[in-house]
């Protein structure tokens, strides 16, 4: 029997952590929904789906967080867990370095 885990991330931009899903080549829905073991439903900012099935979902924290919301039992049996989501933080922590570049250095085109 597997469930939905909800762990704190060290994220808080959902627009910057859609576009990092994207780039990473997954589909991503805004807002999206995500089942549990029982079959209920749940209601995410972003889903990211594998062959038309949600595996990974992120909502925001009332503390302005992100939290992701995982099956970790059926997720560590279909991929390498620590690897997927290295992947997406790193995407993510580059777009926010270029994010806060561009801010800082406005007349300066940056692309990645």
């Amino acid at each position: 029997m597997s469930h939905l885990n909800v762990l704190p991330t060290l994220l808080n931009d959902l627009s910057l952590l859609e576009q990092a899903l994207k780039e990473e080549g997954f589909q991503v829905q805004a807002p999206g929904l995500i089942t549990d073991f029982d079959g209920g439903i749940q209601i995410c900012d972003l889903v990211v789906n594998d062959n038309g099935k949600p595996f990974l979902a992120w909502n925001s924290s009332d503390g302005g967080r992100i939290e992701l919301i995982v099956d970790l039992v059926r997720l560590t049996k279909q991929r390498d867990t620590s690897q997927l989501l290295h992947r997406i933080n790193r995407r993510y922590t580059a777009l926010v370095a270029l994010k806060s570049a561009k801010l800082k250095f406005q007349n300066f085109s940056l692309s990645m």
